[in-house]
Order: C-alpha cells, then structure tokens, then sequence
C-alpha cells in the first residue's frame, strides 16, 4: 500500500518554476555576476545566455530540459547502438 502519490497526480508536480519577465530565473544569474565583477566580458556573456534563453523559451517554447534532449538528438540520432565495441575487441 503506497502512502503517497506518485507521477502526474503528486502536489509537487504542479510547482512552476520561478521566472522573471517570462524567462527562466537561472538567467539573472550571469546578471548578477557581471553587476559585481564589472567586466564587459562577463557583460557580453550575460546578454548572450539571455537571448538563448529568449530563443528557447520564447521562440522554440521548449525548457532547457527538452532542448538539451532535442539538441542530443540532433547530434546523435534516436537510435542508440547495443554493440559496445570494447567488449568486441576484448573477447578477442
């Protein structure tokens, strides 16, 4: 007998995750480091994880989660090889 729900149904699957102006909050992060070490390097790289963030969230309206997995895919393809090529040459 299961105490608590699991899956779909359970209360902390419903939380959303925290955002500012509709972009992730893990953005502000780079935000905040570039206000304190004053860098236009630190700068540069603030804007451009923003409009990543932007892109993905806005444009492609995917969380970073599927977009990493849409972008392993891209790279790698669905089908993933069962033959592992060190155990080939190892039983030889």
């Amino acid at each position: 007998m299961e105490l608590q729900p699991h899956g779909l149904d359970h209360w902390s699957n419903s939380a959303h995750q925290p955002c500012i102006a509709g972009i992730s909050a893990w953005v502000a992060i780079p935000w905040v480091v570039a206000f304190f070490a004053s860098s236009w390097a630190f700068f540069w790289i603030a804007l451009a994880l923003t409009a990543l963030a932007i892109y993905v969230q806005g444009i492609l309206r995917m969380s970073f989660a599927s977009a990493g997995r849409a972008l392993r895919i891209m790279i790698t393809g669905r089908i993933k090889h069962t033959r592992n090529d060190l155990r080939t040459i190892i039983s030889r």
